[in-house]
């Protein structure tokens, strides 16, 4: 398990590392992962106290003004 999340982190650190920004754009696009430890609603364990893996896509467009987001 702990090899997965070793690799897990490095492939995220190397993808955001690379990523390609275009200067003049309006669009902007983001990403993000989490990977935490257990999650835990009211002291109760929603993970059968494994770990979990969270991630989200985000996008702006900075003319007007719109921003979308969705988590899964």
């Amino acid at each position: 398990m702990n090899r997965f999340v070793c690799c897990l982190l490095l492939g995220c650190s190397w993808f955001t590392a690379n990523a390609i920004h275009a200067e003049n754009s309006p669009h902007e696009f983001s990403a993000n992962v989490s990977i935490l430890s257990d999650y835990l609603y009211r002291g109760i364990s929603q993970t059968n106290e494994n770990f979990a893996l969270q991630g989200g896509l985000d996008y702006a467009h900075s003319t007007t003004g719109l921003y979308v987001g969705v988590c899964f």
